[in-house]
């Protein structure tokens, strides 16, 4: 596989620094992702023949650098590259650890993440663009499955492909990837902004957790969608697009043995996460003011990790569903057996109304407790298994009373007892446990 930069080559940064190239990791249509001598530090070199379709290029560039990255996730560039001999240019970058796996793995089924991490996820995914949209001024423009990564085990996320970024409402530059733009923007009615950054979002989340594309089903077929022809994208999302699961137009469902993962996923999931996904693509599908905005999907991402639990047969994640796990004649099934599941004790928090799953391996964090920000790093409660209990892993005395009125201190580093149920006061914050 020849290389635009040979095994040794020397790209300058500015006049007083330079990298030698060690080996090139990856080629794009754009360019080519180099190694070089620094370990946390990537190249990538754009080939000569891509940069006249690309006039704003270097504009961007610097304007990315400028504003720097919004947060640690993102391999944003920090200095623009050039080699002697060589017509065309680079910039320099964070190295992407080789952990992180690309989400198209997620959609091949190579790599499982478990429920929990896939919530995690998506969570993290909101974050980093909020921080994007509203503390930089800028829309990344071309959120896809090619340039999103993550940590299989820890949920870390890492954003690639930044030179695509731009500020919010300046034209040129690239509209996105098909599958992923909304129809506005596939028409040419409009150009990429934030709200089209928050509709690819939406399509990623979907394709994340349904292993589908949410446009795609019987009309898929209908319009003789080719991958490899934009046409048939652009009819698909652009001038016929209906969402699979529309509740009031079937013209567009699953078809079975094609699209097996929606049929199969869809129903597995709680329905707030599925009335979500009917907003998103029902009235966000041509209304950009009603996309879903980050904090929505932060809210509906750590509501869905608060949700996991596993079956008591056969050890399968499952979510617990308030609209179905409370109702006597629909009793929540287990996904995978078939098995009735066991209601879990459940914390019931009041300030926010959240409810929390305490089984398994659940901790609770700052958010839960103290209404902060999502930070975690450090649990302040966690769930013990012999006999059940609750562990106070915080700085302060909570407070429980049981149904006899009775009133019980669980000071920093004892346990209460989740056999009852019982309401606690963990010293900013109240909440019930049901058992």
């Amino acid at each position: 596989m020849s290389a635009l930069l040979q095994t040794g080559a020397i790209v300058e940064r500015g006049t007083n620094a330079s990298y030698t190239i060690v080996q090139k990791i990856s080629e794009g249509t754009q360019g080519e992702v180099y190694a070089v001598n620094d370990p946390r530090v990537a190249i990538k070199w754009y080939k000569p023949e891509y940069l006249p379709h690309d006039p704003l290029l270097r504009e961007r560039l610097e304007t990315a650098i400028e504003r720097r990255s919004p947060t640690p996730d993102f391999l944003w560039p920090f200095a623009l590259v050039s080699a002697r001999g060589h017509d065309s240019f680079g910039y320099a970058m964070p190295f992407m650890e080789p952990r992180f796996r690309s989400f198209a793995e997620i959609m091949r089924r190579t790599v499982e993440p478990s429920a929990r991490v896939l919530a995690t996820v998506g969570l993290n995914l909101a974050t980093n663009l909020l921080q994007l949209h509203v503390m930089r001024g800028l829309c990344y423009r071309d959120i896809s499955l090619g340039n999103v990564f993550f940590d299989p085990d820890t949920a870390e996320v890492r954003i690639a492909d930044n030179d695509n970024v731009d500020v919010e409402g300046r034209s040129g530059g690239l509209s996105g990837t098909l599958g992923f733009m909304p129809p506005e923007v596939v028409r040419g009615e409009a150009a990429p902004t934030r709200s089209s950054d928050l509709f690819a979002l939406a399509v990623l989340l979907f394709m994340m957790f349904m292993i589908n594309h949410p446009l795609k089903g019987k009309k898929e077929a209908e319009l003789s969608l080719d991958q490899n022809d934009p046409a048939g994208w652009i009819r698909l999302t652009g001038l016929h697009p209906v969402f699979v699961f529309d509740p009031a137009n079937d013209s567009n469902r699953p078809i079975p043995g094609v699209h097996e993962a929606a049929l199969n996923f869809w129903p597995i999931y709680p329905a707030f996460l599925r009335r979500i996904f009917i907003r998103a693509f029902t009235d966000g599908l041509h209304d950009p003011d009603a996309r879903i905005s980050e904090n929505e999907w932060k809210k509906t991402m750590v509501r869905l990790r608060d949700a996991v639990f596993s079956c008591q047969r056969c050890t399968a994640e499952n979510h617990y569903d308030p609209d179905v796990a409370g109702s006597a004649n629909q009793p929540q099934p287990c996904w995978h057996c078939r098995e009735r599941l066991a209601p879990p004790p459940c914390l019931h928090l009041r300030d926010n109304g959240a409810i929390v799953v305490l089984s398994g391996d659940t901790q609770l964090y700052p958010h839960h407790l103290a209404d902060s920000r999502y930070d975690f790093s450090k649990p302040w409660a966690a769930v013990l298994h012999s006999p059940p209990a609750l562990k106070n892993l915080s700085a302060d005395t909570w407070t429980s009373r049981a149904e006899d009125g009775q009133l019980v201190p669980i000071p920093p580093g004892e346990a209460m007892p989740l056999h009852t149920a019982c309401k606690v006061n963990f010293g900013r914050v109240a909440g019930e446990i049901r058992v």
